[in-house]
């Protein structure tokens, strides 16, 4: 964890000067302020459980064998962990939950609660010396009035030389009728914008000095740390897993126009060994996304713990178009999760609502039968066992 400074070289009128028949940075146009602290370079939307080495957190166990038999546990706020599977962990390993961290032999936190903590920010920032590259360029192109000069000296004395620092222009479109300033801020940006080619494409993640405090907590506490979908797997192993039979009752139950028959649709799936029944729960949520969420238990905890664990495969999809069948087996490849029978059930959706009324038994001149629409050689690898 670095100290994080955002530093703004101002370069509007008001902070420009006429010194010795040239036009300069002044004094007020450099500005600085340190809210935050610098943990790692993060792509926009990944998910902080892959990043617990860049966080620090040590003692996190989650992707080695651990065991919660008789083991003290300390829940962070914001867990997406139902009471219910809770108490199957009580019940199953005589595991106990404490609200005293310094009792507890592990503590559980969640992507939820560390997205709470920390900031993705766009104007991602670089160590202090390209900072420092920034202030010499300038100089160098005598860019800098004389008390300007005299500021920036301060800066770069006061930002400790080992932290990370985002310096920026606010942007102004330059029309300037002075066509001498007009230059002038065309050279003070490319300054800025040369010495910020190759910087690291992803965001900032940060965090803001008043919560430092609470993730210290965290990364220097003895406990062993896991994340609440480490013990969803534990519980989910105990699980029932659904069996493809199953596929189209469930589907019929969602499909159906009583509400209460979808909700318990819903809870079947929520309540199923989601890891080996994931041709199926994956293929309902994905195609079966706005049905599911007419429930009346769509925003329970255990639901909401499902629809973090799906959240790839959400959304409406138009069973009429071929894309969301390319994107429903490619995220399954990424996964590894395309199955025999989900590859099946996704080419007889193909064939009935695309193919059909084109090439299928319905066309007028063209014939391509359901046995001749195939999945591509180069993908036949990785179709996975079910069994």
């Amino acid at each position: 964890m670095k100290k994080r400074y955002e530093v703004l070289i101002n370069h509007r009128d008001e902070n420009i000067s006429l010194e010795n028949g040239k036009y300069k940075l002044n004094a007020s146009a450099f500005s600085y302020e340190s809210t935050s602290h610098w943990l790692c370079y993060i792509e926009a939307y990944s998910s902080l459980e892959n990043h617990y080495n860049d966080l620090g957190i040590q003692n996190y166990v989650g992707k080695s064998k651990f065991t919660v038999q008789d083991k003290i546990l300390y829940r962070y706020p914001n867990l997406d962990l139902p009471r219910q599977k809770v108490d199957l962990l009580k019940d199953k390993y005589n595991a106990k939950i404490t609200r005293d961290i310094e009792k507890a032999d592990i503590s559980i936190i969640s992507d939820k609660y560390l997205n709470k903590l920390f900031n993705r920010t766009w104007n991602n920032s670089s160590p202090f010396e390209n900072f420092f590259n920034i202030i010499e360029s300038l100089k160098k192109n005598d860019l800098i009035s004389i008390n300007g000069l005299d500021k920036v000296e301060d800066i770069l004395n006061l930002i400790p030389h080992n932290s990370m620092v985002s310096c920026t222009a606010p942007y102004r479109y330059n029309d300037h009728n002075n066509k001498s300033i007009s230059s002038f801020i065309d050279n003070v940006e490319n300054v800025i914008s040369d010495n910020s080619k190759g910087r690291n494409k992803m965001r900032d993640l940060t965090i803001d000095n008043n919560k430092v405090n609470d993730y210290l907590k965290i990364i220097n506490n003895s406990t062993n740390v896991i994340f609440d979908t480490d013990v969803i797997n534990i519980i989910d192993d105990e699980l029932a897993i659904l069996e493809n039979t199953e596929y189209d009752t469930i589907l019929s139950m969602i499909n159906s126009s009583d509400r209460d028959n979808r909700s318990l649709a819903l809870e079947m799936i929520a309540n199923c060994n989601i890891e080996k029944s994931f041709d199926i729960v994956s293929g309902i949520f994905f195609w079966k996304y706005d049905w599911l969420k007419d429930t009346s238990n769509w925003n329970s905890v255990n639901i909401k713990s499902l629809r973090k664990r799906m959240v790839k495969y959400q959304g409406g999809q138009q069973l009429s178009a071929i894309w969301p069948y390319d994107r429903y087996i490619q995220n399954l490849i990424d996964d590894n999760k395309l199955t025999k029978f989900a590859l099946n059930k996704t080419r007889e959706s193909l064939y009935k609502h695309v193919l059909c009324g084109l090439v299928g038994d319905k066309a007028s001149i063209f014939n391509v039968s359901l046995d001749n629409l195939k999945i591509k050689k180069e993908f036949e690898d990785k179709i996975i066992s079910n069994e």
